[in-house]
């Protein structure tokens, strides 16, 4: 992971309990940037890892979310509902109760 990474990461991470103290009821989607169909074709413009079959950045950020809150779920399921989201080819989301070790393309949550 490069030196800028951690800094973002953590400055989602430490946005979340900033947002839900002004947004008591709001609803928090977390989704890479990197997750989107055109990041590949953007990627292979100057992609330096060489990759072969697939984009080995494509759904890194998102990836790394849902390691976090996998890790993290015991810790966190006391305060925050999770769900995980599907996103379709129309750009509309389906939502179910967030599962461990599943591949989602977004993450939402509330604050219980």
């Amino acid at each position: 992971m490069g030196s800028l990474q951690p800094k973002v990461f953590n400055s989602v991470l430490s946005s979340i309990p900033f947002f839900f103290e002004n947004f008591a009821n709001g609803i928090l989607m977390i989704q890479g940037s990197d997750g989107k169909p055109e990041y590949i074709d953007k990627c292979k413009l100057s992609c330096m890892k060489k990759c072969l079959n697939e984009c080995k950045d494509y759904n890194r950020r998102i990836n790394l979310y849902l390691s976090y809150v996998d890790k993290n779920n015991d810790k966190l399921s006391p305060d925050y509902q999770f769900f995980g989201g599907f996103i379709n080819d129309t750009q509309q989301t389906t939502l179910e109760e967030y599962e461990r070790n599943k591949k989602y393309d977004a993450v939402f949550l509330f604050k219980k």
